[in-house]
Protein backbone atom coordinates (compact mmCIF):
# COMPACT_ATOMS: atom_id res chain seq x y z
CA UNK A 1 0.00 0.00 0.00
CA UNK A 2 1.27 3.31 -1.05
CA UNK A 3 0.24 6.91 -1.29
CA UNK A 4 0.11 9.03 -4.40
CA UNK A 5 0.00 12.67 -5.30
CA UNK A 6 -1.73 13.29 -8.85
CA UNK A 7 -2.18 16.69 -9.96
CA UNK A 8 -5.73 17.03 -11.78
CA UNK A 9 -5.06 20.39 -13.65
CA UNK A 10 -8.23 22.77 -14.02
CA UNK A 11 -10.45 25.39 -12.55
CA UNK A 12 -12.95 25.60 -10.06
CA UNK A 13 -15.11 22.47 -11.36
CA UNK A 14 -12.39 20.28 -11.22
CA UNK A 15 -13.21 18.94 -7.14
CA UNK A 16 -16.55 18.39 -7.78
CA UNK A 17 -15.54 16.58 -11.56
CA UNK A 18 -13.19 14.38 -9.33
CA UNK A 19 -15.35 14.12 -6.32
CA UNK A 20 -18.17 12.53 -8.27
CA UNK A 21 -16.08 10.37 -10.12
CA UNK A 22 -14.45 8.89 -7.30
CA UNK A 23 -17.31 8.72 -5.31
CA UNK A 24 -20.10 8.57 -7.49
CA UNK A 25 -23.26 8.36 -4.26
CA UNK A 26 -22.67 10.48 -1.88
CA UNK A 27 -24.08 9.01 1.35
CA UNK A 28 -23.06 5.81 1.33
CA UNK A 29 -22.50 3.50 3.95
CA UNK A 30 -19.35 1.43 2.45
CA UNK A 31 -15.94 2.72 2.22
CA UNK A 32 -15.18 3.97 -0.82
CA UNK A 33 -12.75 1.59 -3.28
CA UNK A 34 -10.16 4.03 -2.96
CA UNK A 35 -9.38 6.53 0.04
CA UNK A 36 -8.15 9.92 -1.12
CA UNK A 37 -8.36 13.50 -0.11
CA UNK A 38 -8.49 16.63 -2.40
CA UNK A 39 -6.47 20.01 -1.77
CA UNK A 40 -5.32 22.86 -4.16
CA UNK A 41 -2.07 22.61 -5.27
CA UNK A 42 -0.35 25.93 -7.65
CA UNK A 43 -4.01 26.79 -9.13
CA UNK A 44 -4.38 22.86 -9.72
CA UNK A 45 -5.91 20.04 -7.42
CA UNK A 46 -3.88 17.87 -5.79
CA UNK A 47 -5.99 14.45 -5.37
CA UNK A 48 -3.94 12.31 -2.90
CA UNK A 49 -4.99 8.60 -3.26
CA UNK A 50 -4.37 5.08 -1.66
CA UNK A 51 -3.59 2.62 -3.86
CA UNK A 52 -2.39 -1.03 -3.15
CA UNK A 53 0.51 -0.28 -6.26
CA UNK A 54 1.41 2.25 -9.24
CA UNK A 55 -1.13 0.71 -11.86
CA UNK A 56 -3.86 1.51 -9.63
CA UNK A 57 -3.24 4.80 -9.01
CA UNK A 58 -2.53 5.38 -12.46
CA UNK A 59 -6.36 3.94 -13.08
CA UNK A 60 -7.27 6.52 -11.07
CA UNK A 61 -5.73 9.63 -12.95
CA UNK A 62 -6.65 8.25 -16.06
CA UNK A 63 -10.34 7.91 -14.43
CA UNK A 64 -10.21 12.18 -13.48
CA UNK A 65 -8.01 13.65 -16.75
CA UNK A 66 -4.83 13.84 -14.05
CA UNK A 67 -0.97 13.52 -14.35
CA UNK A 68 1.14 10.59 -13.68
CA UNK A 69 0.84 9.22 -10.29
CA UNK A 70 4.18 9.80 -8.32
CA UNK A 71 4.62 8.32 -4.66
CA UNK A 72 4.38 10.89 -2.07
CA UNK A 73 7.47 10.97 -0.07
CA UNK A 74 5.75 12.72 3.16
CA UNK A 75 3.70 10.57 5.93
CA UNK A 76 1.32 13.83 5.73
CA UNK A 77 -1.11 11.26 4.18
CA UNK A 78 -0.74 8.08 5.90
CA UNK A 79 -4.21 8.68 7.25
CA UNK A 80 -5.31 6.95 4.17
CA UNK A 81 -3.46 4.22 4.38
CA UNK A 82 -4.96 3.97 8.36
CA UNK A 83 -8.20 4.54 6.67
CA UNK A 84 -7.78 2.15 4.35
CA UNK A 85 -7.00 -1.05 7.13
CA UNK A 86 -10.17 0.18 9.16
CA UNK A 87 -12.90 0.26 6.75
CA UNK A 88 -11.14 -3.39 5.57
CA UNK A 89 -10.94 -4.98 8.56
CA UNK A 90 -7.25 -5.34 8.59
CA UNK A 91 -4.97 -5.31 11.37
CA UNK A 92 -2.69 -2.06 11.61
Amino acid sequence: MHVYEIVVPGGDEVPDFVTRSLCPEENHTSPCPVPWFLSRADGDVLLVVACTDQSAAADVARRVGGQSPVVSDTDEYDFLIEQYRIERGLQT
